[in-house]
């Protein structure tokens, strides 16, 4: 098997190409293919590897490591081998370099896929059963499941929009685009209830035009919701939070109603939300269906 080496920009039009024919159920454009790479805030050069033979790409791998709870974490990004050589063992030298690595840098845990706030999906499609037997074979177990929900927008502006809009009249709220001067305020929002949501939010704000709605009582921020803010381009809503007080106000509704206008606006045709908690919600008030499913994978290095 040939050297791994480091990974450099210009690998990134032959990885396209690699990442194309090994991973049907993920599509990547060449602008996307960065963002996940030299576009993460914690992109270090010794986890992005390539294989090659006489300049011919045969697999790639990339990885990350963040702070979580006070204790670092290692993420497995990407990961792909040329489909004639796969179980040739260059997918699982890449990997057991990245794990080494991350483990060298201090992880005491390493996941598959779900590295928000710069991440491609929330885990492995339950699809990919081999990349599921490949990552169970290196000793990763199931932590949990998540899913993807799609809103056609065309529908939701015919169906949906006119409902969405509106909040309960005894309690007046003014929902607004944010500018830069709230990012103080919304920092402080955020580090109160969802700290892990700032990189998200933080890449929404630096948009133009922002991509992230507020939800303001008496000036006060009580609640946002973002778009564009991770996948960028693909039409990938969230995060949206509103404050443990105030729910039930309808607050959620209207932030994801301006949102999915603002993104219907730009031309998207439909918008995914990702990593869905409450399945129903997004059901009831965007028509939104479950189009996807991942596993979350989950390895000790201890």
């Amino acid at each position: 098997m040939s050297p791994l080496i480091n990974m450099q920009v210009s690998d990134a039009p032959a990885m396209l190409e690699l990442w194309t024919s090994a991973a049907p159920h993920e599509r990547l454009s060449r602008p996307l293919l960065e963002e996940k790479i030299w576009g993460d805030p914690d992109f270090r050069p010794e986890l992005a590897l390539v294989c090659k033979d006489q300049q011919q790409l045969q697999g790639f791998g990339v990885a990350v490591c963040r702070r979580k709870d006070d204790s670092t974490m290692g993420y497995i990004k990407l990961l792909a081998v040329a489909p004639k050589l796969q179980q040739s063992g260059i997918g699982s030298a890449i990997y057991k370099q990245l794990e080494q690595r991350c483990r060298d840098l201090g992880a005491l845990e390493i996941r598959v896929a779900e590295s928000a706030p710069n991440y491609l999906h929330p885990g492995v499609d339950e699809r990919n059963v081999a990349a599921i037997a490949f990552f169970t074979k290196h000793h990763y177990g199931e932590i949990g499941r998540a899913c993807n929900m799609t809103v056609d927008l065309g529908q939701w502006e015919k169906e949906y929009r006119q409902a969405a809009f509106g909040t309960d009249p005894s309690h007046p709220i003014r929902v607004v685009r944010a500018t830069s001067a709230y990012a103080p305020a919304i920092r402080e929002f955020i580090n109160l209830h969802w700290p892990t949501w700032w990189g998200e939010v933080s890449v929404a704000l630096r948009n133009a035009p922002i991509s992230l709605f507020l939800a303001l009582e008496e000036g006060k921020v009580i609640g946002f919701a973002a778009h564009d803010a991770n996948n960028r381009g693909t039409g990938w809503f969230g995060p949206m939070g509103t404050c443990p007080q105030q729910r039930g106000r309808g607050i959620g509704r209207v932030l994801l109603a301006h949102c999915l206008d603002d993104m219907r606006r730009q031309g998207n045709e439909s918008a995914t939300i990702p990593w869905v908690g409450p399945v129903d919600f997004y059901r009831h008030h965007c028509g939104a269906v479950v189009d996807r499913h991942f596993v979350r994978l989950a390895k000790s290095l201890t």
